[in-house]
């Protein structure tokens, strides 16, 4: 955990490297992070949101799970998305079994039950633990008028030690309740509050290219960069860089098929069977930038340059 904390803490005030990837520099040869969908479904209906689905994961029991992650002798960061990453039948099985190694990093909507959630935290190594909690303010407040379960399980993760921060997406038409909703979230003791950028079409526009001046201005209020590392690095391009995804770093879908990275569709077998395997050697990135690199801020090596091309950047 202190290795990716660094390495957090780094990615800040991204600038790259002149001939280290950020993984080489501040991750050890057997720590890695890889990004897991762990399904596709949610109990949460945003109208900003294009990726829930009720398409059924293929389901693994815990063992095999707690195995192909312990392959090699590895330590994984995994950030576990969706969907809804805690509607998963036998997570909290799951991720009792991967703490024991392993550190977990949730993107969710914590509306799972108190109870339940107060068994997660009593089972897992919960200093192994982090969230991203979204708080999407108009589905919450069709289940939690007034957001009373809501704060009450901050409560409980404040408890038991948990890191995390809370993500407000910044759609057009919730402007009129930004200020009062901040208010009212800060009041209650959450710190880590973070207007979180919407990316999508809305009213023919396309953002969050479209914000207009008095958008940006609740953006440079209420947006917090170390909360959103992907947007860090908006203008790099990685496209031909080696990277080492499909050697040390995966995107592995809810079916445990492996890939490079989020874009890529390239597949390297089911993580959790015999077929999975790697590269022997980093590889050049062929994709496009992608809206989220997170994967490629971390192990995209920086291009080196040729006398030419210095020369060019010189004039």
């Amino acid at each position: 955990m202190k290795n990716l904390i660094k390495l957090h803490d780094n990615l800040i005030n991204f600038k790259q490297l002149e001939d280290k990837s950020f993984a080489e520099e501040y991750l050890s040869d057997n720590e890695d992070v890889i990004i897991w969908c762990i399904n596709r479904r949610c109990n949460f209906n945003c109208k900003y949101c294009h990726f829930a689905s009720n398409e059924q994961e293929t389901k693994f029991d815990v063992g095999t799970i707690k195995n192909s992650f312990n392959r090699d002798n590895k330590k994984w960061h995994i950030i576990v998305t969706g969907g809804e990453p805690l509607l998963k039948h036998d997570i909290i099985d799951i991720f009792e079994a991967l703490s024991e190694k392993h550190t977990l990093f949730v993107n969710t909507n914590l509306s799972l039950s108190e109870n339940k959630l107060r068994e997660l935290v009593d089972r897992i190594h919960t200093h192994k633990l982090g969230m991203n909690i979204a708080i999407h303010v108009e589905e919450r407040e069709k289940i939690d008028k007034g957001f009373t379960e809501f704060l009450k399980k901050i409560e409980i993760l404040k408890s038991a030690g948990v890191l995390f921060f809370v993500s407000y997406v910044f759609y057009p038409p919730l402007i009129h309740r930004v200020d009062e909703d901040f208010a009212f979230f800060k009041s209650h003791g959450i710190d880590k509050l973070t207007l979180k950028p919407f990316f999508g079409l809305y009213n023919d526009m396309m953002y969050p290219k479209a914000y207009n001046e008095t958008e940006r201005e609740y953006l440079n209020k209420y947006y917090l960069p170390e909360y959103d590392l992907g947007d860090n690095a908006p203008k790099t391009n990685f496209k031909g860089n080696i990277c080492f995804a499909g050697q040390r770093t995966f995107y592995i879908n809810e079916h445990g098929i492996a890939r490079r990275c989020e874009n890529s569709s390239e597949t390297y077998g089911n993580f959790f069977d015999n077929s999975f395997f790697t590269d022997k050697k980093a590889r050049k990135c062929n994709e496009e930038a992608s809206l989220c690199p997170y994967q490629c801020l971390i192990y995209a090596k920086k291009k080196k340059q040729g006398f030419i091309s210095k020369l060019l950047n010189k004039s």
